[in-house]
């Protein structure tokens, strides 16, 4: 245990390597899907409109 906390100060702990991670991913996904809906929604415009 003793090893494990004075690696502590060095590395930090895994959850707070996460933590900030997971926000960007949310946003990067829910980014990537606001541009496929708009995206998808132009395409069938311009469907709806040909036809």
């Amino acid at each position: 245990m003793a090893e494990v906390h004075a690696s502590d100060p060095n590395k930090p702990p895994i959850r707070d390597q996460v933590q900030p991670d997971f926000p960007w991913v949310h946003i990067v996904i829910a980014a990537a899907l606001g541009l496929a809906a708009i995206a998808g929604g132009v395409v069938a415009g311009l469907l709806s409109a040909a036809r």
